[in-house]
């Protein structure tokens, strides 16, 4: 049967665009088939950050984001410590030099997919695996998302607004629940007290508003606690973020005028907000004749965003 898990399915041929089928519903006697499934950049989903051996964690240090990035899939899916461990027919497309430079740990209880989102978030950088139809390969490789906002002047902007007729609705969400402004960092268990620092986003906040959390690390020193206890205390910001539903016009051509990771500008009328955020998800529903598009601009508390793709089939005898 075509439509099987852990099958392949190439849309409209591309290579970029490849499902594996996951969840299959048949409906309607049989006339109607829905299909959900993850795009290949979902196979790192499949995958946890493994150290080597008896090592408790794995640390990459004074390397270019992109290179982090490819260390960790190099090591969990292509030259793994257990052979079984291995994505066969994966392989690494290197573009040097891009990201900024800086360390970077991961523990086992890490998913793969959650450490390159975390790395992607903190240095701009997303990534993508693709099929090669020549070779039969998969082939991961790091990007770099555009600005397309309009708080630049090098590329045209692009706005996504209700006023502007782009889409059909859109909600807006802040989060501030899971939010932290302080940072006690602890290096070692908490009886030896090896290394401690203390971090604050505004040093201002005291009382009621002071939200404190605690980080046990295996740092080597002051400096680079310092340095993941504010890595760490950036990623328990407020989130806000605008969900929508993109509207097909002629006006911004999906993956060619905007592309998930690209920053743009959307507009939400009834919060009085207009930011100026990354594409950080795209849900694309495909139906007969017709696709929809579904996007998340900003970043959803601190899920993992992945694209997922699904296809809604007619199916005639």
């Amino acid at each position: 049967m075509l439509l099987s898990p852990e099958n392949f399915l190439f849309i409209n041929n591309r290579p970029d665009k490849v499902i594996i089928c996951e969840d299959i519903e048949v409906l309607d006697n049989n006339k109607k088939i829905k299909v959900r499934g993850i795009s290949l950049d979902g196979l790192t989903l499949r995958r946890i950050i493994l150290p080597h051996l008896s090592d408790n964690f794995v640390r990459m240090s004074n390397m270019q984001a992109s290179e982090i990035m490819y260390g960790f899939v190099e090591r969990q899916c292509i030259t793994p410590h257990d052979a079984y461990r291995k994505m066969e027919n994966l392989e690494i497309s290197r573009i040097p030099g891009t990201g900024i430079r800086t360390n970077w740990r991961a523990t086992f209880d890490t998913k793969l997919s959650e450490c390159l989102y975390q790395i992607g978030v903190f240095s701009g950088l997303g990534y993508q695996i693709t099929a090669d139809l020549n070779t039969e390969k998969l082939i991961f490789k790091v990007l770099e998302g555009r600005n397309l906002s309009t708080e630049q002047r090098v590329n045209p902007p692009v706005i996504f607004s209700l006023d502007y007729d782009n889409l059909l609705e859109s909600s807006y969400k802040q989060e501030n629940g899971t939010a932290k402004n302080a940072v006690y960092a602890v290096s070692g268990n908490l009886e030896q007290n090896l290394h401690m620092v203390h971090v604050s986003r505004n040093t201002a906040v005291s009382g009621i508003s002071l939200k404190e959390e605690c980080l046990k690390l295996n740092a080597g020193s002051f400096e680079e606690l310092e340095l993941e206890s504010r890595r760490y205390l950036e990623a328990l910001n407020p989130k806000s973020s605008i969900s929508a539903n993109i509207k097909d016009t002629a006006s911004f051509a999906y993956e060619k005028d905007f592309d998930l990771g690209d920053i743009v500008t959307v507009v939400h009328k009834s919060a009085k907000k207009i930011m100026h955020e990354r594409i950080t998800k795209i849900t694309e529903v495909y139906e007969q004749g017709h696709v929809r598009l579904l996007a998340t601009f900003g970043l959803e508390g601190n899920s993992f965003s992945q694209r997922i793709e699904n296809i809604e089939r007619k199916v005639r005898f």
